[in-house]
């Protein structure tokens, strides 16, 4: 028996994916930072309340990320890298911190694909 090696072929799969870069982290914690600053700390804190929060800073966020073709999932992981390092923030959460870290996505993907549903009418 003759056998032969071959090399598979490439699948999309084995392509990794672009690194997120710091700046793009750097800019998401800016956002949460600035609507962290002004964060009512009340027990009736929830993921509604911080998505109306951060709805502005976000928003900004996304303007200039689809200015530069950022995708979304790139966007929210540089989100979610930016909130694992504002750890003081997170610690005066408590309970609520997992809420408003969901608020911050949630307001991210609605002002992401608002500004995209904008552009294709325009």
């Amino acid at each position: 028996m003759h056998y032969s090696i071959t090399t598979p072929p490439t699948s999309r799969a084995a392509v990794r994916p672009d690194p997120i870069d710091d700046a793009l982290v750097a800019e998401a914690r800016a956002a949460l930072s600035d609507a962290l600053a002004s964060l009512p700390f009340s027990e009736s804190l929830g993921r509604r309340t911080s998505e109306a929060l951060f709805r502005p800073p976000v928003a900004a966020l996304c303007r200039r990320c689809r200015a530069r073709n950022v995708a979304i999932e790139k966007l929210i992981i540089a989100i979610k890298l930016a909130w694992s390092s504002l750890t003081e923030n997170r610690l005066r959460l408590g309970e609520a911190a997992p809420d408003v870290l969901a608020g911050a996505v949630s307001a991210c993907i609605g002002a992401y694909f608002e500004d995209e549903e904008r552009q294709r009418a325009e």
